[in-house]
């Protein structure tokens, strides 16, 4: 051990810990927000990796001195940083603790490199048990007064991880790579992604995913609304700060454009962006007598306040009058910063952030702040300040059209949503299938039992859809009524097998259902008489379910024109057979059929 301890004690002296960078993309516009410190031991040596130099540290009682290094040699050897990007590097909890520790060391090593701490964010590793949180979180709020940001590392790999989110309230949320592998296929952790999602939106976390290794985990993050990523998919660590390569932007670009565009509606009733006023702002710094003579100059109703291109807080006119106005007010805070007066903790969103989202999170402060503007940022830079009205009536019209748009018996999305669905298929990379369902002797049963009985069976049509193709896969699936009895889904599908599985029991489940509607006579018949279109009295077999099904690289087709005249060939096909019935055709022209059994 003590040949050991001498040699970390030479790699710490000597400098031989080597420090690569890995990029963090914001994943709404392919913009680098930062880049996370990796430390590794001397190469070619058992100490390469860095768990096995924490090892070697811990057993010769050096951890502060190996953590000192990691972090001071990531500040000393970073880069061209951008004033508005972050440098993530990680922290063992139980360093916090050390008699070695001091508070002013990091600051120190900042000043030499003239960076700021609005730069850095400790990212708290799950390496140590935190057994004092009160004590943890005094020291954490010493770093925080500096400037420094928190991140919380490891998120959904383990119980511990939820409660260092409770306990510290950190700025950033690393979501555990465990949890991007393979996203894209499995619904289980894309329903916990997103409920990580709305949890960073509801508390103003930002939500970083790491180890991206695939186009499709990447896609399915984007459309989940994970706020950045990192992975070697998007770009490797690096000694240098790499940028992003181009297709990878590209790529990340394209892929929100194609969310964005399958919405005709106007982006004011999107982005909260749209509707935010690009607010004139202070900076951090400034007296408080100079913002009460911009606040006289100026119709606004509060003021941002920054640092560089760094949002610091929020002041509303009013909480600044108030506490101006005491006996004492002017005495006490005219010659002091603004920075005394302002709520550094304002609910600040991405510019790309959905303005229902925001509204929801408006609603959900604190009594004394529901009706403070909402701070907008654009990446990482202030763009502008959000009304609590105008956010309301964006909110309200967005709803309403929305609400427009869908069929007012089953609540479905109708033509024009569809429409837009369609054209976005063909866009689209990977397979999908178009699906068009169709009730057979909907009309003679209309006849017979009234238009009530027929919105019944509309309405439990809808369901069954909905349940089964939402059911499997909620995000990589849509459902819509075109009108009547005809509905159409669309789903992107791994295998053409669990495509005929999920029709297949629907069909089943649709035959049984669907006798429940007829009275004892006609089921026992096997069928309803009425008269036909040309007015002769004619049998009508119990209602089927006729389903042409179109799958493949959608993408190959180029048009909604040719998809739809395929699917109408495709619905012939089917409505010529005999009960519930299933056609399939993929985009090369293979044709299967199946009927329930």
């Amino acid at each position: 051990m003590q040949n050991s301890c001498l040699d970390i004690k030479q790699i710490i002296d000597e400098k031989w810990i080597r420090t690569v960078y890995q990029p963090i993309i914001q994943l709404s516009d392919a913009v680098i927000i930062g880049y996370e410190a990796l430390s590794r031991g001397p190469e070619g040596t058992p100490y390469e990796s860095p768990l096995a130099l924490i090892e070697l540290a811990e057993g010769c009682e050096m951890t502060w001195d190996l953590d000192w290094a990691f972090r001071s040699l990531a500040i000393e050897r970073v880069a061209e940083l951008e004033q508005d990007q972050l440098l993530f590097i990680n922290v063992d909890p139980k360093i916090i603790y050390d008699k070695a520790h001091s508070v002013g060391m990091t600051r120190e090593v900042l000043d030499e490199m003239e960076l700021s701490a609005d730069n850095i964010i400790f990212e708290i590793t799950e390496r140590s048990a935190i057994d004092d949180y009160e004590g943890f979180n005094r020291i954490l709020k010493n770093y925080i007064e500096q400037g420094f940001k928190i991140a919380i590392d490891d998120a959904g790999a383990g119980f511990s991880g939820m409660n260092r989110i409770i306990e510290t309230r950190p700025q950033f949320i690393k979501l555990d790579m465990v949890m991007v592998r393979g996203v894209d296929k499995d619904s289980f952790k894309q329903a916990i992604v997103k409920s990580f999602v709305q949890l960073s939106q509801n508390t103003n976390i930002k939500l970083v995913a790491e180890g991206i290794e695939t186009k499709e985990e990447l896609k399915m993050l984007i459309r989940l609304g994970v706020y950045a990523g990192q992975g070697y998919y998007l770009q490797k660590p690096s000694p240098k700060l790499l940028t992003l390569p181009h297709d990878k932007k590209s790529e990340i670009i394209k892929f929100n454009q194609l969310l964005a565009g399958s919405s005709d509606y106007s982006s004011h009733y999107l982005y909260v962006g749209a509707v935010a006023e690009p607010v004139r702002s202070v900076h951090v710094n400034m007296k408080c007598k100079e913002v009460e003579r911009f606040f006289k100059e100026q119709l606004t109703e509060a003021v941002c306040v920054l640092d560089k291109h760094f949002v610091q807080g929020l002041v509303t006119r009013n909480a600044f009058n108030q506490a101006l106005s005491g006996p004492n007010g002017h005495a006490v805070y005219s010659n002091r910063e603004i920075a005394l007066i302002m709520d550094a903790c304002p609910l600040t969103v991405d510019y790309y952030t959905p303005v229902h989202m925001v509204a929801e999170m408006a609603i959900n402060r604190g009594q004394d702040q529901v009706y403070d503007p909402i701070v907008v940022k654009k990446g990482s830079y202030y763009y502008g300040l959000v009304s609590v009205k105008n956010l309301l009536q964006s909110s309200i019209a967005y709803e309403r059209d929305y609400a427009r748009e869908l069929n007012p018996l089953t609540k479905l999305p109708g033509n024009m949503i569809i429409n837009r669905v369609l054209n976005d298929v063909l866009v689209y990379e990977g397979s999908y299938a178009v699906l068009y369902f169709d009730l057979d002797n909907f009309k003679a049963y209309n006849d017979v039992y009234g238009f009530d009985n027929g919105d019944k069976i509309i309405k439990m049509t809808s369901k069954l859809i909905l349940e089964h193709i939402k059911g499997k896969d909620a995000l990589n699936s849509f459902v819509g009524h075109i009108g009547g009895d005809d509905f159409v889904a669309v789903m992107e599908i791994k295998s053409q097998e669990q495509l005929q599985e999920v029709v297949q029991e629907i069909l089943e489940v649709f035959d049984r259902e669907i006798v429940d509607y007829y009275n004892e006579r006609d089921q026992k018949l096997g069928h309803i008489q009425t008269e036909d279109r040309r007015g002769n009295n004619a049998q009508f077999p119990l209602m089927s379910l006729s389903v042409a099904g179109l799958v493949g690289a959608l993408r190959q087709l180029g048009s909604t024109d040719k998809l739809g005249k395929m699917m109408a060939d495709i619905k012939k096909s089917a409505k010529r057979r005999q009960g519930s019935y299933f056609e399939m055709v993929d985009i090369a022209g293979v044709q299967s059929s199946y009927k329930v059994s």
